[in-house]
């Protein structure tokens, strides 16, 4: 072959390659997030549930399962309330799951007369059980430390 054919098929070549590279970190550290929105996980869910939830909100669903896997997300993601950001990449999203860098929470409490009605209200607005809500309220060691 000529010099001038190698040169065609070298440069061919590397803007391939450029083009390929630009894509995937555009898949990765690109905007991931359409909208910002509130994600629960409960702690009662499952990795499964929490992809369920996700992926209607990202754009980029096949790199989200990519670093989630290399990141092992689904033995170490943590419950709670997280704020999707519009603009966040993938990498941003998993991190923040695995971390568990969460959203506060504001808890409101109106018309409660007795113990009972209080631990229903928060358990149902912070995802615990009643029961220990219930416990830690009527427990004397508790009322000790405070």
């Amino acid at each position: 072959m000529r010099k001038k054919t190698l040169l065609y098929i070298f440069f061919a070549g590397l803007s391939v390659l450029l083009i390929a590279g630009f894509v995937l970190r555009q898949q990765f550290y690109g905007n991931a997030v359409k909208t910002e929105r509130e994600l629960f996980v409960s702690s009662r869910a499952d990795y499964r549930a929490l992809v369920d939830s996700l992926l209607p909100e990202l754009k980029h669903h096949w790199a989200f399962g990519v670093y989630a896997r290399r990141i092992n997300l689904a033995e170490t993601f943590k419950p709670g309330h997280y704020l999707l950001e519009r603009g966040m990449s993938v990498i941003r999203v998993a991190r923040m799951l695995k971390l568990g860098m969460q959203t506060p929470v504001r808890v409101t409490i109106n018309n409660v007369r007795i113990p009972a009605q209080l631990a229903q209200k928060l358990a149902g607005q912070i995802d615990a059980d009643s029961a220990a809500i219930m416990q830690a309220l009527t427990s004397g060691e508790v009322a000790r430390k405070a």
